[in-house]
């Protein structure tokens, strides 16, 4: 029996993009995603909330991708990185599991060079594998975490 052909890596990237530019959309347009003064990521939770004046106005739960440094130029997986909760890291783990039965090297090594296009990239072929609503990026001082938001609602 043959084996199926492996669809090439940029197109799977390709693929990604176009899904990850249509889930932000909807997000957008839905829950005004890029109106909200503020965010606030709880690890222990994994909950994502957006707040305005103060006043929490949709909640998100969330997984975390993985992050990319400024200062190293560099990638990690969030299943390498050890200041991640467990229970955050399990869609990190079903992509490497994916990378793993489809050969793609960059979603099973755990860090590498990367430049913050190609952690959008990243982020967004996670998106596309594990079917998520939306990615969100979390800035920090020394670069950003990349989140996997499940579902958006509303506060009520």
């Amino acid at each position: 029996m043959k084996q199926p052909l492996r669809q090439p890596y940029d197109d799977l990237v390709a693929a990604a993009i176009d899904y990850h530019n249509a889930q932000l959309a909807h997000a957008r347009s839905e829950f005004r995603l890029s109106d909200h003064e503020c965010f606030q990521f709880d690890q222990p939770s994994g909950l994502l909330t957006f707040s305005t004046a103060g006043i929490p106005q949709v909640y998100a739960p969330a997984q975390v991708i993985g992050t990319h440094s400024t200062a190293s130029e560099s990638w990690l997986w969030a299943w390498e990185n050890t200041s991640i909760l467990p229970n955050l890291v399990l869609l990190s783990l079903r992509i490497r599991e994916f990378g793993e039965r489809h050969a793609y090297d960059r979603l099973t090594t755990a860090r590498f060079p990367a430049s913050e296009r190609e952690a959008w990239f990243l982020a967004a072929v996670a998106l596309y594998i594990s079917h998520s609503e939306v990615v969100y990026k979390c800035p920090s001082t020394n670069g950003s975490t990349f989140l996997a938001v499940q579902s958006l609602s509303w506060a009520t």
